[in-house]
């Protein structure tokens, strides 16, 4: 029997190897998109997309440099040594290493990026660090650089990019588009991305309104469906199974809390009987249209966008009843959903409380957000000017570089304030509660 041959490709350890270091922060760093290696002009390169913590991302580089730096000749990574070659190297990346990854030489640099649409590294935004001191600065771009908001016009085009590319939505089908259901209007935020071939699902019943109501749900871009007949899902099912597309507002109603509502379960029928592919959609401010039926605060150009994840294929189960796997699909279907929304939120909406607020406040600066048990009411615009002016005078008193903070006031709009202040100058508080006595305190202060 011969032996296994040793697989070389797999020995160097990643920390050694920078190429394998910049593919497991690419998985890490939803924002990073490409990393270029230019050891001649002793350069490296970072391409981002959307809002970025550069510092945070600047160490964490410096961290996998200084890794890959260090290693001894025998297993130095040949990119850092002047190679621009990563073929070359006595452990090259695996096969599997290079699906997630793209490695492009071009002169004497290299670039690691990420697999993405041909069209993304338009709107990817470029900052060089020395090498191999990392400090980050950022560079003119050809583009129109001159308002401050560029960026959201960028991350709109790459978001249609990816929904034209990355998103599957010209996948070929059974395949079904799910987004979320907010306001009067989704299907107009979602016409615009999708080709011909797709049909929005549409309730017959709604087209005996008026003429109005037949135009906009009777046409070549609808699936219109009696929702009272049994049959309904049977022809859904047999139009995915002819290889159609279909898009579905899976809750079946506007949400009346402007947040994704429990999944009606004939969606998760539709993935059994169908075994179809799902392409999940995150309507980001369609909460705010003055046309969405829910309690939140509404605007009379609120800021739309659409996010696309997907084709995501449905899982195998096996050994469980009909109404048991629908069940299991219904409930992984909105898993995917709440999970793509957090992650958008997160990657979108501000990292801090104090970055919240101050988003809040540009909004509605007049709106009253503190009240305390004196009838005292502060406003957006009172609350930021008064921890504004607080801030400027800890930055006078509070020498001692230690950054956490003790605080003990009475529950009042004070202790908000101070917060808030506090995390302006960069200082940790730490709030005291008197009712827990001296003795608790000084050693919580220890």
């Amino acid at each position: 029997m011969k032996e296994p041959a040793n697989d070389k490709t797999c020995s160097q350890p990643t920390e050694v190897c920078f190429a394998r270091s910049v593919a497991d922060t690419l998985a890490e760093e939803p924002t990073l998109e490409a990393v270029t290696i230019d050891a001649a002009h002793e350069k490296i390169s970072v391409a981002t997309l959307g809002r970025t913590d550069v510092d945070q991302l600047a160490a964490r580089l410096t961290v996998k440099f200084r890794n890959a730096k260090s290693a001894d000749l025998g297993h130095a990574c040949s990119m850092l040594s002047g190679k621009a070659d990563c073929a070359v190297c006595g452990t090259p990346l695996s096969e599997q290493d290079r699906k997630r990854i793209t490695v492009r030489q071009h002169g004497d640099a290299m670039t690691i990026a990420r697999v993405t649409c041909p069209t993304a590294p338009k709107f990817w935004r470029w900052r060089d660090f020395p090498f191999p001191k990392i400090s980050p600065r950022s560079i003119e771009l050809e583009e129109d650089d001159h308002h401050a908001d560029e960026w959201k016009w960028q991350l709109v085009a790459a978001v249609l990019c990816g929904a034209l590319g990355l998103a599957g939505v010209a996948a070929p089908g059974p395949v079904m588009l799910l987004p979320n259901h907010a306001s009067w209007i989704d299907w107009l935020f979602l016409l615009v991305c999708l080709d011909d071939d797709w049909r929005f699902v549409t309730a017959k019943e709604v087209a005996e309104i008026s003429f109005v109501h037949r135009f906009l749900v009777i046409n070549r871009f609808t699936f219109p469906i009696e929702t009272a007949s049994p049959y309904a899902v049977k022809r859904m099912a047999e139009f995915l199974q002819n290889g159609g597309k279909l898009v579905l507002f899976p809750e079946g109603r506007l949400s009346r809390t402007g947040c994704l509502m429990k999944l009606f379960e004939g969606t998760g029928f539709l993935l059994f009987k169908t075994n179809a592919r799902v392409i999940t959609c995150y309507l980001r401010g369609v909460d705010r249209l003055l046309f969405s039926p829910n309690p939140n605060r509404k605007e009379l150009f609120p800021t739309v966008t659409a996010h696309f994840q997907g084709p995501l294929s449905p899982p195998q189960l096996t050994g469980l009843s009909a109404i048991r796997t629908r069940q299991r699909l219904t409930r992984w279907l909105q898993d995917a959903m709440m999970q793509q929304h957090f992650a958008v939120e997160m990657s979108l909406a501000p990292t801090s409380v104090l970055g919240e607020m101050v988003r809040s406040a540009s909004r509605w600066p007049a709106n009253v957000v503190l009240q305390d048990v004196s009838r005292k009411k502060l406003t957006f615009r009172r609350l930021l000017a008064g921890a504004a002016a607080l801030a400027e005078r800890w930055r006078v008193l509070l020498t001692d570089p230690s950054p956490r903070i003790g605080i003990l006031l009475p529950n009042a709009n004070a202790v908000p304030l101070t917060l808030l202040s506090l995390w302006s100058v960069g200082r940790v508080p730490a709030i005291f509660n008197f009712s827990t006595g001296v003795p608790t305190m000084l050693a919580c202060a220890r």
